[in-house]
């Protein structure tokens, strides 16, 4: 028997299920989702337990169905969805939106190979035809912690384990030595201390250290909205008055825009990692980070170094977070005749860039004009690419606010941290100042972008 759909969707993940959720809004499409995992929502079902987004819950998942469990604290803080909460959410997205549509065939267990839709299970494998386009959600997916493998040796003597192992401490675990410095290690790092654990029971192997951004800025509460308008406007002042890429970090630094772990420590990446005042003082807590460079072997006494070693005993737990969230991956053009390989539009925004691309498939015929409203923005790997991926995001925003259905439709989108907050009934004076001086500067500031880029060799 042949299968046959408008759209075949290679992946149940966050950023498949939210471009099928706005298409099945937005056009009368059958779709096909096919994924290797039991149940949707990709690699949260396999998320260490105490895992919570980064980013507020109303700026993630699908368009038509809120991901808010609890509403904002009295002080305006949004919330951070847990990992449980979110394979529950896409679970219902899937029985509750999707397959009561009727336009929906949703195939858990399976893969897609050459024209052909394969059964983990029983491995019986059934034809596909797809009329329209066959959408690669999984471009964007890097490595997952539980089945991460480590790229040095271990020594199986050691006790090394992934992030997911510490639901709960182990009361003949002495010490715990982090691996990694991203958002896995950070959250490995204050689950430690939210357990009980003595900062000085922890060692944290940092090979970078990081710029962060502050969390206070991604909110959607009306009580955070001058804070971030006046945000905008600092950026842009900051980048008209650097004078050189390094003067602008600093700039940034000092109006709270990007904040480091270790004011005496010049950070060398960039991973679009939020954190609170609150978090970094607590992370600050921990007084042994060891800074000598990338693991290369770990033996049965000792986690050897590039520039250096940290001492093991059998009281002492590994704890791996090395595992890159971020692709190695080409960048072809998203749209093309008969697919689309989806990547990000926006960044740190994930589910938004689906929605988008699912709403140009849905309401766009020619894919050379959709690419040209869709400039790839890059992964965050070091410091200038936080310019890199700020030049890419206005360049799309100014492109799609000449669109008077894009502006209408952002305008509608839960998922758009630009346009999804509570703004105050009264605007005060200083706050239309701050509005108006974002509006004149925005154009040059953007130039002076590309500037500080090209005087960093692009």
């Amino acid at each position: 028997m042949t299968i046959s759909t408008d759209y075949l969707v290679i992946g149940a993940g966050a950023n498949g299920m939210a471009f099928a959720d706005t298409l099945l809004s937005e056009t009368d499409a059958s779709i096909t989702i096919v994924d290797r995992n039991a149940q949707p929502g990709g690699h949260w079902t396999v998320a260490y337990p105490f895992v919570r987004l980064h980013q507020p819950s109303a700026y993630y998942g699908v368009m038509s169905r809120p991901l808010e469990i609890s509403p904002p604290n009295a002080d305006g803080w949004a919330e951070l969805a847990t990992g449980p909460q979110i394979q529950r959410y896409f679970q219902a997205v899937m029985d509750e939106v999707f397959l009561p549509s009727g336009r929906v065939r949703y195939l858990p267990r399976s893969e897609y190979r050459d024209g052909e839709i394969v059964s983990l299970d029983s491995g019986t494998a059934e034809p596909v035809t797809v009329t329209r386009k066959t959408i690669e959600a999984g471009h964007l997916g890097g490595a997952v912690p539980a089945n991460n493998k480590p790229a040095f040796p271990v020594d199986p003597k050691v006790r090394f384990a992934p992030v997911n192992a510490l639901g709960q401490l182990e009361p003949d675990v002495r010490r715990y030595v982090v691996l990694g410095s991203g958002k896995t290690g950070i959250d490995a790092c204050l689950q430690l201390l939210d357990s009980g654990l003595s900062p000085d029971a922890i060692t944290w192997v940092m090979p970078r250290d990081s710029w962060f951004l502050d969390r206070r800025f991604a909110q959607p509460t009306e009580q955070f909205y001058a804070l971030k308008v006046r945000n905008a406007r600092d950026e842009n002042r900051a980048l008209m008055q650097a004078s050189d890429p390094d003067d602008l970090f600093r700039r940034l630094e000092s109006t709270g825009n990007l904040l480091r772990l270790d004011p005496d420590v010049w950070p060398s990446a960039y991973k679009c990692a939020t954190v609170t005042f609150q978090e970094l003082d607590r992370l600050r807590s921990i007084k042994a980070i060891i800074r000598k460079g990338h693991v290369t072997e770990i033996t049965a006494d000792r986690v050897a170094l590039t520039n250096g070693e940290v001492p093991l005993d059998a009281q002492t737990l590994v704890v791996d977070c090395t595992a890159s969230g971020i692709p190695d991956a080409p960048e072809p053009p998203i749209f093309q005749s008969d697919r689309i390989v989806m990547n990000g539009i926006r960044s740190c925004q994930p589910t938004f860039c689906a929605a988008l691309l699912a709403h140009l498939e849905a309401t766009m015929d020619d894919d050379t004009a959709k690419n040209d409203l869709c400039k790839i923005v890059p992964m965050p790997r070091e410091p200038m690419d936080w310019l890199r991926m700020g030049f890419v995001n206005r360049q799309n925003q100014y492109a799609w606010m000449q669109s008077d259905d894009l502006r209408a439709w952002l305008k509608t989108c839960r998922l758009d941290v630009l346009t999804n907050m509570s703004k105050p009934q009264v605007v005060s004076d200083d706050l239309k100042a701050m509005q108006a001086e974002i509006r004149e500067t925005m154009i040059p500031s953007t130039m002076r972008m590309k500037q500080l880029i090209d005087m960093a060799g692009g």
